[in-house]
């Protein structure tokens, strides 16, 4: 008698994991922390992941939510989500702020590569600061609400669940 056995491939098995890895990641992230710190953690991965810091996103995140108290791995994951089109709106952001503070020339003789990273800073590198740290400001804080909200519903709805089941259970053992 031969058994038949179904074979997954390897994706299946790749994806099937995954979703168990951020199913487990999710569960730690969302029981060990109080709701606030869990939101905290996630704001300080979105302000994170503004800032045009590209190879310290994850490392700057996780030190900055153990500073503060947050949870690290909502910082690690909400960092994960920085996308290109941040770093233009950090420019156009910036540029428009310091175009309000209208900034001077430092040095007006300054001649060849001097000139020229000066120029680079006042025209590039300084707008885009400023705009990273006010966009990234406004994005912590907007994902900070929603994250709260979403955090305090999904325990809920947990508790929720266990207490029904718990119910269901009880129920059952009467009859």
């Amino acid at each position: 008698m031969t058994v038949r056995t179904r074979k997954t491939s390897y994706r299946t098995r790749v994806g099937r994991s995954w979703r168990r890895l951020r199913t487990r990641a999710i569960r730690v992230m969302l029981r060990h922390s109080e709701p606030e710190m869990v939101a905290l953690g996630a704001a300080i991965g979105m302000f994170v992941c503004v800032l045009p810091v590209i190879p310290f996103h994850t490392v700057l995140a996780v030190l900055l939510a153990a500073a503060l108290g947050a949870n690290k791995l909502a910082a690690a994951a909400f960092v994960w989500a920085s996308n290109p089109v941040f770093f233009y709106m950090d420019y156009v952001i910036g540029k428009w702020m310091l175009e309000l503070v209208s900034i001077p020339a430092r040095n007006p003789a300054a001649v060849g590569w001097y000139a020229f990273a000066g120029r680079l800073t006042k025209e590039v590198l300084l707008p885009v600061l400023v705009g990273s740290l006010i966009f990234g400001l406004l994005c912590g804080a907007v994902t900070y609400l929603v994250a709260v909200r979403v955090v305090t519903y999904y325990r809920r709805r947990a508790a929720l669940r266990k207490a029904g089941e718990a119910q269901e259970a009880g129920s059952g053992e009467l009859m």
